[in-house]
């Protein structure tokens, strides 16, 4: 076998490793999307939910306060749904669940608020 044909081998045999992997992870995303849900793991960790979680107490929460700050607003700790580092920052996920089906998912980027989104809050 000819240099070029063992180099042409090694591509093939790269592309193919990653095909296969990038099948797997979807198999593996779509089967862990059925099994589990979100809210399901926020019940399970954070309990029943807080009545100081409102539509109210989520106004409060502003661009660039700090974990402890949102915490003490909401009246105590939020659950870490996801953590993933872009760009050399990071962001970290967090939800608090109200005593009905309402939730408040507050985005933190290094360390501060960025982003903050609700359902269901009244």
């Amino acid at each position: 076998m000819t240099r070029t044909a063992k180099i042409w081998l090694v591509i093939v045999l790269v592309a193919v490793a990653l095909l296969l992997c990038c099948v797997v992870t979807l198999a593996a995303g779509i089967f862990l999307a059925g099994v589990f849900n979100v809210d399901d793991i926020i019940e399970v960790a954070q309990g029943p939910g807080s009545p100081r979680v409102t539509l109210a107490s989520y106004e409060r929460v502003q661009i660039g306060m700090t974990y402890n700050e949102v915490a003490a607003v909401f009246g105590g700790p939020g659950v870490r749904t996801a953590q993933i580092k872009v760009g050399g920052e990071w962001l970290e996920f967090y939800s608090w669940k109200d005593i009905g089906d309402g939730h408040a998912t507050i985005v933190f980027k290094n360390g501060r608020v960025s982003e903050k989104n609700q359902n269901g809050l009244r």
